[in-house]
């Protein structure tokens, strides 16, 4: 199996979250999988990525970690 995943900028993580697929939200310093698995939960939560982004970078980033969020999704392969 392999792994493959990809970056996406807040313009196309918008599109991706409103069609519902599921990503990571991940401070940008650290490995995509340390962060937030962005499901269907959460998007009833939040109504936009932005609401999302907006309450995630206030508790998850920092000068340590990184000061933004990077949105990944990932694609595993046989």
């Amino acid at each position: 199996m392999t792994e493959h995943t990809m970056t996406h900028t807040i313009r196309s993580a918008r599109g991706l979250y409103l069609r519902g697929v599921e990503m990571w939200a991940t401070p940008c310093k650290i490995p995509y999988n340390r962060g937030v698995f962005v499901t269907e939960a959460y998007r009833h939560k939040y109504s936009t990525l932005d609401a999302l982004v907006y309450d995630f970078t206030e508790k998850m980033c920092n000068a340590h970690d990184g000061r933004y969020l990077k949105f990944y999704t990932v694609h595993i392969s046989q």
